[in-house]
């Protein structure tokens, strides 16, 4: 039996507060929250993380995720994002496929993104992190094929994806996606947008 839990991701909310945040999820009567990388908790800030864990907590709400943008960049800094979804108690790192769809990229640009990966991947089950994929247009993961690609070529057990519905294809070929991702599915993010992106 799965134990499925629900929550919100905060960048959901990027003009609202850390506290703004705990209390919306809390009258939602989610289980939790991602924690998202960009405003409310940039890489580094260790003591906000803390802090911010220790009131997620204290709200009866757990820490479901930390949403990184962490894209596998030769020159970006994993290591930060590690320490900070550590002192938040994130049991998983969101992460983003590059900034190129499978299809665009060469053989050698693909091969040294899932190398970049594998070592996360490696760092972060160190400390019983997990590491997933965000499933999303613009990156190696925009494709079914390219996810499965990137998770079978960086080939490390600690290596997960998300999904989530893509406007562009039909609700047939999503749940296609869902069958062939099954394997490798960590989390799923929900929510209702039109074929012409209308949130």
């Amino acid at each position: 039996m799965h134990n499925f839990r629900t929550g919100l991701t905060s960048v959901t909310f990027r003009q609202k507060s850390i506290d703004q945040i705990i209390s919306i999820t809390r009258q939602a009567g989610l289980t939790g929250i991602e924690w998202g990388g960009d405003i409310h908790l940039p890489p580094g800030e260790i003591q906000l993380a803390a802090e911010t864990a220790k009131k997620t907590h204290a709200a009866r709400l757990e820490v479901l995720s930390y949403g990184s943008y962490y894209h596998g960049g030769e020159t970006e800094d994993f290591q930060a994002v590690l320490a900070t979804a550590k002192a938040l108690g994130a049991p998983v790192i969101r992460v983003w496929a590059g900034h190129s769809t499978y299809e665009e990229s060469t053989p050698e640009e693909f091969t040294a993104l899932a190398k970049r990966f594998a070592q996360a991947a490696e760092l972060a089950s160190k400390e019983n992190i997990r590491v997933s994929f965000e499933y999303h247009r613009g990156t190696a993961t925009q494709t079914i094929d390219g996810a499965l690609a990137l998770l079978n070529a960086a080939g490390h057990p600690n290596l997960s994806c998300y999904w989530q519905p893509n406007p562009d294809i039909t609700q047939s070929e999503q749940l296609a996606e869902i069958d062939a991702l099954l394997p490798f599915l960590s989390n799923i993010h929900v929510f209702t947008w039109t074929g012409a992106n209308i949130r």
